[in-house]
């Protein structure tokens, strides 16, 4: 059952799970965009936004509880005890999750009329299952991955994208070939999203009914669900107050819009391109750096609690260097192309209202990952209380900048990237207090893919530019994208940045090795002499 493969080889099934599923939400987005229009897109980010709430406060804590207890438990060579934290995450959050998806259903036209989005209602209770369906998932996840086994979660992963996909768009097209009300429309479409939910935790079910069942007689204890809940809480609150914080945008930001002067459609479109286009494409990154900290969260948590330092060190070294080498590419390309990037995959009109956002939010596409990675590293080393603060002081600053930008200055919709982007800024430089005995950069790596990610954008803005004027816009566009990513790669293998990321993992621990080695064989010499 135990894997003892590094944080690359447990990563890269997550990684290309992650990828799929990008794309598969990515696919699902582009016409659900053209069908539901910006008023039903508006809808159906309200709906999506506060189930992600209520599964942050339900379910966020889960995966990563389970993982490090688990793996605590493995490094203390007591696998039987996997049995009973199983168990009791499943009975429990499976409770909790159960009570909150009552909560959603029965409070929909409440929760609703919070924002001046009355119209979605619909929407919040047919989103409302997923809770339940997140919490059953989320254990199953979570115990797979304390073993190092991940294929677990990526399967789960795409099943939930590809019925999202499935289910959702054929829904959504039924409503709109019926000449449904909007409302209703997207109300079908969100739908499917609690399809794709409940495939994936039958699927997880069935795996942990089938594989791996020696552990199943394990009694479920007190003290097992304490240190589920010990570990499972901070996150579940920081997780909350930063997603509380996303979630207020959907109340709040149609507010302020329609005090400026905007009327509700228009308010709705603009919050549904920014939720849907900005936020999507700025989360991608984030989604590709996540299973690089979802399989170092075991390790790390059994290398702190061994007192292996310096292999934690080259444990957080790797996560910290592999985020950079993924986002920092990824935000210069999104603020240079701020434009080209949402017209190439959605609407001209769309991208004429979301590039000003997209440009402004781009920095998020840096901050996000790093969050999560000092994040793992806390919650490995015991310290899951500390996420909280950041989080917290996040929170304050993004709603108060928010309410300051659009009293005070001329922004209108620029206030809203702006204040999220101080948000994460602020979570980041806390965590970054807190982690600093083990996350030390390298800073000569952080330069080189710094300087690289500089010229990828300049080369992107310059194929675009010089293309544009002889061949259609969305060419231009991908043939820039493409060109970026081949210049970033060749230079970061000219320079040696790509080897070095690769190398962080092991460096230290073959470093000491060869040390220790050496040291032997002196004092060999000494004896012999």
């Amino acid at each position: 059952m135990k894997n003892k493969s590094g944080i690359m080889s447990g990563a890269a099934v997550l990684f290309a799970s992650n990828l799929i599923v990008k794309i598969t939400g990515m696919l699902y987005k582009i016409p659900l965009q053209r069908i539901l229009t910006d008023t039903g897109t508006g809808y159906f980010s309200l709906a999506y936004n506060v189930y992600v709430w209520f599964y942050v406060i339900t379910a966020a804590g889960i995966p990563s509880a389970v993982s490090v207890c688990i793996a605590r438990e493995t490094s203390k060579n007591r696998p039987d005890a996997a049995g009973g934290i199983y168990r009791a995450s499943l009975l429990f959050f499976g409770s909790v999750g159960a009570a909150a998806s009552l909560l959603t259903l029965v409070f929909c036209r409440g929760i609703a009329s919070l924002s001046s989005l009355y119209d979605a209602y619909p929407c919040i209770a047919a989103i409302s299952p997923c809770v339940f369906f997140s919490c059953v998932t989320s254990a199953v996840r979570g115990y797979y991955q304390g073993h190092g086994i991940m294929w677990v979660t990526a399967v789960s992963q795409l099943i939930e994208s590809v019925g999202k996909l499935s289910f959702g768009l054929l829904f959504c097209s039924f409503a709109s070939h019926a000449a449904l009300p909007l409302s209703s429309v997207a109300a079908y479409a969100v739908f499917g999203i609690s399809c794709g939910s409940f495939l994936s935790a039958v699927f997880c079910i069935s795996v942990k009914s089938f594989y791996c069942r020696s552990d199943g007689a394990k009694r479920i204890e007190a003290p097992v669900l304490f240190s589920l809940l010990k570990i499972a809480l901070p996150v579940a609150l920081s997780s909350s107050v930063m997603n509380v914080t996303a979630a207020s945008d959907a109340f709040i930001v149609p507010r302020l819009l329609c005090a400026s002067g905007y009327t509700e459609p228009s308010a709705a479109g603009i919050y549904g391109n920014y939720s849907t286009v900005c936020v999507s494409l700025v989360n991608l990154p984030s989604a590709l750096v996540s299973p690089v900290c979802q399989s170092a969260l075991p390790r790390l948590t059994s290398a702190y609690h061994n007192k292996d330092k310096e292999k934690a060190y080259g444990i957080c070294r790797s996560m910290l260097g592999v985020c950079l080498l993924l986002t920092l590419p990824s935000a210069s390309g999104l603020f240079v192309l701020s434009y080209q990037i949402p017209a190439l995959i959605f609407t001209e009109a769309s991208a004429a209202v979301s590039a000003p956002m997209l440009a402004a939010l781009s920095p998020c596409a840096v901050l996000i990952p790093l969050l999560s990675v000092t994040d793992t590293v806390l919650q490995s080393t015991g310290k899951p209380h500390k996420t909280l603060a950041g989080m917290s002081s996040g929170a304050v600053v993004k709603l108060l900048s928010l309410f300051i930008m659009f009293r005070f200055t001329a922004l209108d919709v620029l206030c809203i990237p702006a204040s999220t982007c101080l948000c994460y800024l602020t979570a980041v430089v806390f965590n970054a207090v807190f982690t600093a005995d083990l996350v030390k950069p390298d800073i000569v790596l952080g330069f080189k893919i710094a300087v690289s990610s500089v010229l990828c954008a300049v080369t992107a803005k310059a194929v675009y530019g010089s293309m544009c004027r002889i061949t259609p816009d969305r060419i231009a566009t991908a043939a820039a994208v493409f060109s970026a990513v081949c210049s970033y790669a060749l230079i970061l293998l000219a320079s040696g940045a790509f080897s070095d990321v690769l190398a962080l993992d092991d460096k230290i621990i073959i470093f000491k090795k060869k040390v220790l080695k050496n040291d032997g064989i002196r004092n060999k010499r000494k004896v012999r002499i």
